[in-house]
């Protein structure tokens, strides 16, 4: 059963962190740390979280092609904003020259893992009645 505080949420009032970053994921205190109000920079944070969550720990390029592919899928099944031209320059850069079209295929299996974790979640937390 997963965790009901699976991260801290901190926005802070600043445009990028000193790394040049819009936000990021710490695994150590499962916190993240926004500089910025978008909801799709949110969701990549979230999926970074919940990935981990799931015991993928394996290395950086794949996981920010998961991220950044979660992230736009969930803005896009939840009719958030999502940048699509910018998740596929971002894929791009992380592909290590290989297509895109490959990052994607490989990843997938993370992204529904993802979604799912989400949507089990929703259902354990966020019960009415």
């Amino acid at each position: 059963m997963p965790s009901r505080t699976l991260v801290q949420h901190r926005q802070q009032h600043q445009d990028v962190t000193a790394k040049g970053e819009y936000g990021s994921f710490s695994p150590s205190t499962k916190e993240i740390r926004l500089c910025t109000d978008s909801e799709q920079t949110f969701l990549h944070e979230l999926s970074h979280a919940i990935d981990h969550q799931l015991g993928n720990n394996d290395n950086r390029e794949t996981g920010e092609v998961v991220a950044e592919l979660s992230a736009c899928f969930l803005a896009s099944l939840y009719g958030l904003t999502a940048n699509i031209g910018y998740t596929h320059e971002y894929i791009k850069s992380w592909s290590k020259g290989s297509h895109v079209a490959w990052a994607i295929g490989n990843a997938l299996d993370r992204v529904k893992a993802i979604y799912c974790f989400i949507e089990n979640w929703k259902v354990q937390n966020l019960r009415t009645g």
